[in-house]
């Protein structure tokens, strides 16, 4: 499998935000944000088990000597239809532990400034249905 092309973080948070404007501007659409531990035989050696660590103990991978990078991803969740078009948008970038703290101070004030105008999901509709539904349990 081909090594995916990771942004740097100012290219990461332009795409993000055009992203985010892009659904905001639609008026509708979803973008997935995601994040994980970049683990995928990148660890130097005084990361990697010794014989036997990894059978006594399923979490041996959160007690590393190093802590290790973080790869955070986003991608508009286009339908079946547009990913074939090749309308999808998938971005990610690399954040080593010591930048951390500079790089979520910088993503919540970019995803803040670009939620503002989401509106907030219709539930109303389930609850009448569902207290339609319990009415008829307790009457029936």
């Amino acid at each position: 499998m081909p090594e995916a092309k990771h942004m740097n973080h100012e290219e990461f948070f332009e795409q993000l935000a055009v992203l985010l404007k892009s659904c905001q501007a639609n008026g509708h659409g979803t973008v997935l944000l995601s994040q994980k531990r970049l683990t995928y035989d990148q660890r130097p050696p005084n990361i990697l088990p010794k014989e036997g660590e990894i059978a006594g103990n399923s979490l041996w991978d959160l007690n590393c000597l190093n802590p290790l990078p973080l790869i955070i991803r986003a991608s508009n969740a286009a339908s079946p239809e547009k990913r074939k078009a090749g309308q999808k948008t998938k971005i990610s970038t690399i954040v080593k532990p010591d930048q951390l703290e500079a790089f979520y101070f910088r993503y919540a004030d970019i995803c803040k400034k670009n939620m503002e105008g989401l509106r907030k999901r219709d539930r109303s509709k389930k609850k009448k249905e569902k207290k339609k539904i319990k009415k008829e349990g307790e009457t029936g």
